[in-house]
């Protein structure tokens, strides 16, 4: 398994993404690892993302799955894209216990511009506890260089 390298790093001021930015002091500053198959990221809640109790906000678990999406289609298909549609089904609760969850992405399918991603939350028991399907739309290199990469972001790389 190999560390993405993230590309944005160098912007700093600009670069606030909740999600991935570790600038963000509110932010869930995520990390991204490639196995081969998929992007796979290893990520300690804590109590500040919490719906009830010690149980993750689904709104977080979402996000969680979105972000690791937008991931996946930048290292396996090389381009950006924008989410058209996003379906969870929370089949067991998340518990904040300390430890980490593990969120894994994989494309299923890429074709006419759009790509379908299969998500997985499992908590730091290793069960399945949600599950998300996501469509993108995708953009040609060319375009996604232009609209959505920033200057000097030329492709991932791996530490």
């Amino acid at each position: 398994m190999k560390k993405i390298r993230n590309p944005f790093i160098h912007l700093k001021d600009d670069y606030t993404c909740f999600a991935c930015s570790p600038f963000n002091k509110n932010g869930l500053k995520m990390e991204f690892y490639d196995d081969g198959e998929c992007v796979i990221s290893f990520w300690k809640p804590d109590k500040n993302f919490a719906g009830w109790g010690n149980i993750l906000h689904g709104g977080i678990q979402t996000t969680l799955m979105d972000e690791i999406g937008g991931w996946t289609i930048f290292v396996r298909l090389n381009t950006a894209g924008v989410t058209t549609n996003i379906s969870v089904q929370f089949l067991r609760p998340v518990l904040i216990d300390g430890n980490d969850i593990k969120v894994v992405a994989s494309v299923i399918n890429s074709e006419n511009n759009f790509a379908d991603l299969k998500i997985e939350i499992l908590d730091s028991k290793g069960k399945l506890c949600s599950i998300g399907e996501i469509k993108y739309r995708i953009f040609d290199e060319e375009k996604a260089r232009k609209k959505f990469y920033y200057p000097g972001v030329e492709k991932f790389y791996w530490e």
